[in-house]
């Protein structure tokens, strides 16, 4: 049975116990927010489901390191983590609070693969993967790592790291054996608060 890691704890459980609630308030205000970029992508793909975004993206990613396994017809998110670790790859700055590839969908009922993904997690994916900062979603090839990546010593998938508020203190990260742990990139620090503090010194 897939277990995760639990960071400072030691403890493990399984993944698909997880009780990784979302939360549907936050879900509207950012499609509320988001409207227009909603409109445009469902006008440019109209006729296609909404995870078509997210595969063109990822696919393009991949055929640019020379990978043609994702180009078809069906999407292998469900052996995502296999393919990743077999090709050298990691997925850098998922989003923590997106499913991740293998992981078991939050709603009830059977698993379909990349279509477990809301209309919410799609904007966000697409958003991450569009994004031109250091917080990009992206891959890296690491041809060295790839027997610790094949024997879930090293991660294929690394989350972005949580904002400030989260309560999280560090980053998730996924093992191709589909383990998870909480010992990805630290907490993000406080801006504002940052700047307060300074203000009061002066």
């Amino acid at each position: 049975m897939d277990t995760e890691v639990v960071a400072e704890k030691g403890k493990q459980r399984p993944v698909n116990e997880k009780n990784d609630k979302s939360n549907n308030n936050n879900e509207v205000e950012f499609i509320r927010s988001d409207h227009e970029r909603i409109k445009q992508l469902l006008r440019k793909h109209i006729g296609r489901p909404f995870t078509f975004p997210v595969r063109c993206h990822l696919t393009r990613h991949l055929e640019s390191f020379g990978f043609k396994w994702a180009s078809q017809k069906l999407f292998p998110w469900k052996s995502l983590l296999n393919h990743l670790a077999g090709s050298a790859l990691v997925l850098m700055n998922w989003l923590a609070d997106v499913i991740f590839p293998g992981e078991e969908c939050r709603r009830k009922g059977n698993r379909k693969g990349i279509s477990d993904l809301t209309l919410t997690d799609c904007l966000k994916l697409v958003a991450a993967l569009e994004d031109q900062s250091t917080n990009q979603l992206h891959l890296q090839c690491f041809p060295k790592l790839k027997e610790a990546l094949l024997s879930s010593k090293k991660p294929v998938i690394i989350s972005a790291p949580p904002s400030h508020d989260s309560n999280l203190t560090r980053g998730k990260r996924v093992f191709v054996n589909s383990t998870m742990d909480y010992l990805g990139p630290s907490q993000l620090p406080n801006i504002a608060a940052t700047r307060v503090r300074r203000n009061k010194t002066k």
